[in-house]
């Protein structure tokens, strides 16, 4: 079974070397390492350089001729693995040293699965370990919401998928028939480590592995995840960016099978944020799954666009920069 590890770099001189060094010291090699930078103003590419020169590996190494964005970059990257078993890699966390081994056993041990997300542990930009309150129902550092306990192993449907994704994408591992899919069918509007779960959960195969093998980093520059969640970031989302965010969902839900329920809490939340209202916002309390749908602080900023004040809200944070 071929291991192929996909890393797109953007801008990642303070973390780089620590994820190479993580990657490379694995219990079980990776068969093939792609590495694609996506044109950095920073020395990225040079430490990229320096770190396979001086350890003598034959890891795949190159740089966009011009900036494409993280999900056309992966996209890339993803295209050129030819393993029977991908691992998605971010530039600024640090793999845990059985990651590829323990994933690739589970992975051996059900054929059904065909995208296999882990646990994270929370580390700052030190590498310190970082530890942050649970929120009710919200496991995994707060990216998963389910209300009964995790088993070690916790199937996914599309019905879920279509409210939130279950781990950051650098904790995912996929099988080459879900690698064939993604490619002929991937739009770039969703993530695409989302996108390549959704895919797999139409057979089933949507799975997570409640065991902390990654220790994903928070600080600034996230380009997505759990520190993008910030309280300023959240609400300078204006309504214009979340309905195409639940567009997006929409139109990928639809494209991939019959999921109706999915499918009415999406419309509901579009209809919501084209024309928002007490009325509508009740009428979403009522509706099942829309508590799965964000944390706390996002349902009490739907009260506020039900109150159509969100934009007065975002043009006060704006000034105050």
């Amino acid at each position: 079974m071929k291991v192929s590890v996909a890393v797109a770099t953007y801008n990642g001189e303070g973390f780089i070397y620590k994820q190479l060094e993580s990657i490379r010291n694995q219990t079980q090699a990776a068969d093939e390492v792609i590495i694609c930078d996506d044109c950095s103003s920073d020395k990225t590419p040079n430490i990229v350089r320096s770190y396979i020169e001086e350890n003598d590996l034959d890891w795949k190494f190159s740089v966009n001729v011009t900036n494409k964005g993280y999900k056309k970059n992966f996209y890339d990257v993803i295209r050129e693995c030819t393993g029977d078993i991908i691992f998605l890699a971010d530039q600024d966390d640090e793999w845990s040293p059985r990651k590829i081994e323990i994933m690739c056993d589970v992975m051996g041990y059900h054929p059904e699965i065909g995208t296999l997300n882990s646990a994270v542990s929370l580390i700052d930009a030190n590498s310190n370990p970082l530890k942050i309150k649970a929120e009710k129902n919200w496991h995994n550092s707060n990216f998963l919401y389910l209300e009964h306990d995790l088993e070690e192993l916790t199937s996914f449907t599309l019905s879920y998928l279509a409210k939130h994704n279950i781990s950051p994408g650098c904790t995912m591992a996929f099988t080459k028939e879900v690698k064939s899919d993604f490619l002929d069918t991937y739009n770039f509007e969703l993530p695409h480590d989302w996108y390549l779960n959704m895919i797999a959960s139409t057979s089933g195969g949507c799975w997570f592995l409640n065991e902390e093998l990654l220790h994903y980093r928070r600080h600034s520059s996230n380009a997505i995840g759990a520190n993008n969640g910030a309280v300023k970031g959240m609400l300078s989302k204006s309504r214009i960016v979340r309905i195409q965010d639940y567009q997006s969902r929409l139109d990928a839900v639809k494209a991939l099978g019959d999921e109706a329920e999915g499918e009415r809490l999406l419309e509901k939340m579009i209809s919501f944020y084209r024309s928002p209202s007490p009325i509508k916002l009740i009428g979403l309390h009522l509706t099942s799954g829309y508590k799965e749908l964000g944390k706390r602080k996002v349902r009490i900023w739907e009260v506020a666009v039900a109150m159509r004040i969100d934009s007065l809200i975002i043009k006060i944070l704006k000034k105050r920069g």
